[in-house]
This record gives C-alpha cells, sequence and structure tokens, in this order.
C-alpha cells in the first residue's frame, strides 16, 4: 500500500515555468498522501510549491542537506548538513578565478548570494520568483557562525561545464560533493547529504517501508531516492539514465507527469 510521495521539483512536479499546475495540485490532493519536496532548491524557492500543494509536513531543501517543516513565517529545521566554509570558499575561489564566464552563487541558511546578475543568476531568478543579494565577494560572506548550505554553479555551455566539475573533483576536497543536477547546474552541498539521506529520514521518522513509497524525478541527482523506494517514476522528460533506472515513466512534466502517474499508473 502507497503511503508516501516524494518528488524532485524542478523538471518533475513544477512546469516548464517553474510553477504546479492547477491539475497537479488537485491529483495531489485527491490521493491525500504525505507529499515531500526533495529539491537542491532553497526552502524560499520551494514556499510558492509548498503552499500550491497545501504541505505542512517535512520536506527536504539543499538536496538533502536540509529537512525542514514550513512554517508561516518561513521554515523550521528538522537536521542540518552545511558545508565546510573552507572547502566552500576553495570551489568559489577555484570558479571565479578559472571559469570566469560560468555563475557562481551561494546559499546560506537565510540568503541566496550572487555578485552579479549573469545569464544564470538571471535564469534561477526567472524560474524561482526570488531574487538575489549582491556582494562584492562570495567568499569573504562565509565566515563563521554563516551555515554555507549550497554552492550553485551554472552555465549552459556543456563543455565547459563538463571542465568545472573535473576541476572541482581534482581538489579532493573532504566534507563536500558536487552534482549535476538540472541542465547546466552543478550543485555542490556536504558530503553525505544527497537526495537518498533526506528520504532516509523521513521514512524512518515516518515507518514507511520502501515498499509503501512513491519516487519521481528527472535528473541524476534523483537517482540516489530512487534506490530506496520501490516506485521510482521517471518523467518523460528525464535524462536516459533516470528512465532505465525507473520501475514506470509518466508523461513530461510540461504534460502534467505526476498527475497522471498518480491517476493512471500507481495502484
Amino acid at each position: 500500500m502507497i503511503r508516501h510521495l516524494f518528488s524532485d521539483m524542478d523538471g518533475t512536479i513544477l512546469d516548464a515555468t517553474g510553477r504546479v499546475t492547477a491539475a497537479t495540485a488537485a491529483a495531489v490532493r485527491k490521493r491525500g498522501l504525505p507529499l515531500t519536496l526533495v529539491s537542491a532548491r532553497a526552502p524560499v524557492e520551494m514556499a510558492a510549491a509548498m503552499t500550491t500543494l497545501g504541505l505542512t509536513g517535512p520536506q527536504v531543501a539543499f538536496n538533502g542537506a536540509l529537512i525542514f517543516t514550513p512554517t508561516a513565517t518561513g521554515y523550521h529545521p528538522l537536521a542540518a548538513r552545511p558545508l565546510p566554509a573552507a572547502a566552500a570558499r576553495a570551489v568559489i575561489e577555484l570558479v571565479t578565478q578559472q571559469f570566469p564566464a560560468v555563475s557562481v552563487s551561494v546559499y546560506d541558511d537565510q540568503r541566496w548570494l550572487a555578485t552579479r546578475f549573469d545569464e544564470g543568476v538571471t535564469h534561477e531568478a526567472a524560474i524561482t520568483g526570488v531574487q538575489p543579494q549582491l556582494v562584492a565577494d562570495l567568499a569573504g560572506e562565509l565566515g563563521d557562525p554563516v551555515s554555507v548550505f549550497k554552492v550553485m554553479l551554472i552555465t549552459f555551455d556543456e563543455a565547459l561545464l563538463t571542465r568545472v566539475l573535473a576541476a572541482i573533483q581534482a581538489l579532493a576536497l573532504s566534507g563536500i560533493v558536487a552534482t549535476r543536477s538540472v541542465t547546466g547546474y552543478i550543485e555542490v552541498t556536504a558530503a553525505g547529504a544527497d537526495k537518498s539521506a533526506g528520504v532516509a529520514a523521513i521514512m524512518a521518522s515516518a515507518r514507511v517501508a520502501a515498499t509503501d513509497a512513491v519516487a519521481f524525478g528527472d535528473g541524476h541527482n534523483d537517482l540516489p531516492m530512487f534506490r530506496l523506494v520501490s516506485w521510482p517514476i521517471a518523467m518523460g522528460n528525464a535524462a536516459p539514465e533516470v528512465k532505465k533506472a525507473a520501475r514506470l515513466v509518466t508523461k513530461a512534466n510540461t504534460a502534467d507527469g505526476v498527475a497522471y502517474a498518480l491517476q493512471h499508473l500507481l495502484p
């Protein structure tokens, strides 16, 4: 018996404009099951979707680095795994010095920080509806007691993105993991803070077995949570590797694929 739903956001439960459609919200409400959004986004970037879906239970942000419940004024943290500040600074310095064309942003426990409105920042702001706080020096903002949850790197040059990821990995920094998410993005978070960590914690707390859990996703960073549930469902727009790992493939996010699966594919 299915008891809990987990879903990625961008490319999955959100449409091409970054919103939850009325059809998807209605299907989720009709199913009446707890839904946890499992996203690389910050809580503030998840707020509109949580409101549309009427979510009040535990949610997962920053690829698993933060588990929280939404509140009327923001969020209440349940578990947090911030980045080591020194490692975050090393990544920022590497990318800004060697790959100046790449957009660099930082998320602490309250803010989205950037140095300029470049292509990546403008794109992220458009799809999330959130504006960054501009600062002169990103690395200089990361001193104690700031809790850094994510360094976000964006370029839509695929070859450049590949080189950036390889360069970060070559640093061999302890305590971090760099993961590709949606097209053009690299998300740097704390080691051990992948989506499976957040999903596993919530499943354990709610005593939900793998056979009773569903996970929707489209990107490579969704594969860890796919391995924890008996019902991994890939979107029609998912990467080939994600479809291969799925039990079912639904329609694309632009065709209300989550709603279609809830109505027609799941028992």
